[in-house]
């Protein structure tokens, strides 16, 4: 090596190749999944979906939401890229999606959409109408439990 060049970096291995990827994780988590693209399109129909809930997502906003599960906030009819998803937690990068019957219809769509959001990290859980209309104790257990297992996911990395 001539004057002034220095060694490369010798390859990470064991406990620094896992140091190295939680100080990625870390990175990702403060900044960029607080930080989500949007469709600026899409704000003014999610501020118009906010204004009208269905009766599923009311329900799921006053009696289950509202009360910040485990202390996350989760934001109503948040635009990330071209898609409004119905609730979202940005420290958690977890969507919940309320499905009513037009949804039986839009399969596809719904499977490339959630493709899509997995790729961007965000988990996504979802529910049909009925769920949350009839069994919205289940509902909150179910949220409470997928919580926990973001939360220690988290620990691991």
């Amino acid at each position: 090596m001539g004057r002034g060049q220095t060694h490369p970096d010798p390859p990470l291995t064991g406990m620094e190749l896992k140091n190295y990827l939680f100080f990625i994780y870390w990175i990702m988590d403060e900044y960029c999944l607080k930080y989500r693209a949007y469709n600026r399109s899409n704000t003014y129909d999610a501020r118009k979906m906010r204004k009208n809930p269905t009766p599923a997502e009311a329900k799921m906003r006053d009696d289950i939401l509202r009360y910040r599960p485990l202390g996350y906030k989760f934001t109503r009819q948040k635009p990330i890229w071209s898609f409004i998803i119905d609730f979202y937690c940005a420290k958690l990068s977890l969507a919940i999606e309320v499905d009513g019957e037009i949804h039986k219809k839009r399969k596809q769509y719904d499977k490339e959409r959630s493709c899509f959001l997995s790729s961007q990290w965000i988990s996504i859980v979802r529910y049909w109408n009925n769920e949350v209309l009839m069994k919205v104790d289940k509902v909150y257990q179910d949220i409470l439990q997928f919580i926990k297992e973001l939360e220690n996911q988290k620990e691991i990395l």
